[in-house]
């Protein structure tokens, strides 16, 4: 999976749809809510990464925030 597949992922999961109809989301206000949701989730992640010295791991997550902010 790639960092941006991911990004993709927790949003849908916030959005409870199916990746197949995410760009058809008309409510602006719950796609941003979806993000804000993702990026919470992703700065924990990488907040244990960080503390557990797993630099890969940081990394990746990394580009998946990135990814996730621009959408």
């Amino acid at each position: 999976m790639t960092p941006k597949e991911q990004g993709l992922e927790l949003i849908n999961k916030f959005l409870k749809v199916n990746e197949e109809h995410f760009y058809q989301i008309h409510e602006v206000n719950d796609l941003l809510a979806a993000k804000q949701c993702a990026l919470i989730a992703v700065n924990l992640v990488i907040e244990i990464a960080v503390g557990s010295y797993d630099k890969d791991h940081e990394n990746w997550w990394q580009e998946v925030k990135q990814e996730i902010e621009k959408l």
